[in-house]
């Protein structure tokens, strides 16, 4: 191939002005890449895309957005010789269109998972595994089920089906390589980068220090109205009611009140502005300032939030919260993974407030950094992970 001057990302959901920052556009163009974003979250999601609205949606002109399956094949065949697809999205049904095209002579193109999130470690277990695969067969629909085994065949039997693995796969911990789910073999080349929120941490740390405070901050799940969700139609999850925001007021005022911290809420990112802080007692809601809180605080309160790795990686104590009803929902799994890789438990809002919070303000250190390692960042360098990549493309493509 000639050499690599042009670096499109191939989006399969919305992408915001965030996104723009965490995906490094600008460092890339400042490395001499042409960058471009193709949007081709309506053509893998159909209308369901519709029901998405993002806060800081990019405009028309800094992104090209397709409607059919037809346009996007027909833009890929503009571009097969010096440039590098990334596709941000995996290889299933939908898709299969898209990574059949990129496998044709002349394309390179490299899939993405340098964001891993822990599983539960009773999943590893072989009758644990399989019984919870017999539960979600009983719980879905026929369809969803027929589906799920589409895209297990797919990317068991990809390279009999016109898929050639990728040129590059983007990596974070070591934990990510158990995540693929696209096609990769042995002449596909690893590159190590680190999670994006690690660059943001790196950011963070070049900012000059401020006093430490005694703040405990929320990282918001925004459970009711995460625009993420309407990509899943099948996926079980937590629809909290008044009584959640009950349970997690009345937590709140207790762990002030034997903390002696106050509560501030780190809204989430995708939020938008009109949604209400009164749900959370009128405590005091930061949007897009979560690192740099969390960096000032005494202990960080989460749900799943991948956002804990800031947590994680300022060495921050961690306390897991929970309800009985979300605890049988994909995000109280969730929350138990992270947590027992963490040495924590996982505390219900809605038991009695008689806890003991000792176990919970502590930092286990070597766990911490085992979790560094396997899910945030496996790259010798400290520079950020868009910087790692293009130096890597310069030299090798």
């Amino acid at each position: 191939m000639n050499s690599v001057s042009t670096i499109i990302f191939l989006s399969g959901i919305k992408f915001g002005e965030r996104d723009f920052e965490r995906f490094g556009i600008d460092l890339l163009k400042q490395n001499k890449f042409h960058v471009e974003i193709w949007d081709i979250s309506r053509v893998i999601y159909s209308s369901r895309v519709e029901n998405v609205a993002l806060p800081d949606e990019i405009n028309a002109g800094e992104i090209r957005r397709f409607t059919t399956k037809k346009e996007v094949l027909a833009a890929l065949d503009e571009h097969s010789s010096g440039t590098l697809f990334i596709c941000l999205f995996e290889l299933n049904y939908r898709t299969f269109p898209v990574y059949r095209k990129l496998s044709r002579p002349g394309y390179s193109y490299a899939v993405l998972y340098i964001n891993p999130f822990p599983i539960p470690l009773h999943y590893y277990s072989a009758g644990e595994k399989y019984a919870h695969y017999f539960k979600r067969i009983t719980e879905i629909s026929p369809l969803h089920f027929v589906t799920t085994l589409v895209n297990k065949l797919l990317l068991r039997y990809s390279h009999t089906l016109g898929i050639r693995p990728a040129t590059l796969c983007l990596l974070g911990g070591t934990k990510s390589i158990d995540f693929l789910n696209t096609s990769i073999d042995d002449n596909t080349k690893k590159v190590w980068m680190h999670s994006l929120d690690y660059d943001i941490y790196l950011q963070e740390l070049e900012k000059p220090e401020e006093p430490k405070e005694e703040l405990g901050v929320f990282i918001e799940a925004y459970f009711p109205s995460d625009p993420d969700r309407y990509y899943h139609e099948h996926t079980a999850v937590f629809n909290p009611d008044a009584k959640y925001y009950h349970d997690l007021r009345k937590f709140f005022s207790y762990l002030e009140t034997t903390a002696y911290v106050r509560i501030v809420i780190a809204e989430h990112p995708k939020k938008h502005p009109d949604l209400n802080i009164a749900d959370y007692g009128n405590r005091e809601g930061i949007c897009g300032q979560t690192a740099h809180l969390i960096r000032k605080s005494r202990l960080v309160l989460s749900h799943d939030s991948n956002a804990v790795n800031y947590a994680i990686l300022f060495k921050k104590p961690i306390i897991f919260l929970t309800t009985r009803e979300n605890d049988k929902t994909s995000n109280g799994q969730n929350i138990h993974a992270i947590a027992e890789r963490l040495g924590k438990q996982v505390l219900f809002i809605d038991d009695p407030l008689d806890k003991d919070f000792k176990g919970e303000l502590s930092v286990d250190e070597k766990k911490y950094a085992a979790y560094i390692r396997e899910y945030l960042k496996n790259s010798p360098e400290n520079i950020p992970s868009w910087q790692i990549f293009a130096d890597y493309v310069k030299k090798n493509l």
